[in-house]
């Protein structure tokens, strides 16, 4: 066979009509989860919460992250050589 018609899961119109193949590219299975870093951007609590269309926490989430930056980014303003 040549091509094969993408099967799409529930609700694909949401998810930027993405086929069931990239969706799983975002999943998190307990064994990745193991392996992969604590700040991987597949562990956004942010993200999270706008995949599984949980607009009023993904929202929430994303002010609390941008908070937590800019706080941080002020602090490396004031404390230069101290980065990393």
């Amino acid at each position: 066979m040549i091509f094969e018609k993408i099967s799409f899961h529930e609700n694909y119109e949401w998810n930027y009509y993405f086929g069931r193949y990239t969706m799983m590219l975002n999943n998190i299975t307990p064994e990745l989860e193991a392996k992969i870093s604590p700040n991987d951007s597949r562990k956004r609590t942010d993200m999270r919460a706008l995949e599984n269309q949980d607009i009023p926490t993904a929202a929430a989430e994303k002010d609390r992250i941008e908070e937590i930056q800019e706080k941080n980014a002020k602090w490396r303003k004031e404390n230069p050589g101290n980065d990393f």
